[in-house]
């Protein structure tokens, strides 16, 4: 039997690439005032340094209701994927990802739609 440092999972084909077709939605507010609520994957100053012009959030989750919650989810915390544009493809608006948040639902524009994204 191997050992647990010597074993390796694949998502995929090696070749490939894995791709996530979400809803992007734009912030109500502003990045540095959400900035206490995420976590960038590339640390603090993720979004100047790589000059992200276009930040969106995927919602993931939110948090679980009681009866008198159910119809504010504005004051709910939503979990989202903090993504941002790096090209237009064929294929649609293409993000990747910046990092992590738990921010309150009144800081997400829902009353849009959202865009369709596809995230690499």
């Amino acid at each position: 039997m191997a050992s647990s440092e010597a074993a390796v999972w694949h998502t995929g084909k090696a070749n490939e690439q894995t791709v996530l077709r979400a809803v992007g939605r734009e912030l109500a507010v502003s990045l540095e005032e959400a900035a206490s609520k995420i976590v960038y994957d590339g640390g603090k100053n993720v979004v100047k340094a790589e000059m992200v012009d276009d930040v969106r959030v995927v919602i993931v989750g939110r948090q679980k209701t009681n009866s008198r919650q159910a119809g504010n989810l504005d004051t709910l915390q939503h979990y989202v994927l903090v993504v941002g544009r790096i090209e237009e493809e064929s294929v649609g608006m293409t993000y990747r990802r910046l990092g992590v948040g738990v921010i309150a639902g009144r800081w997400i524009k829902k009353e849009e739609r959202g865009e369709k994204i596809v995230i690499v």
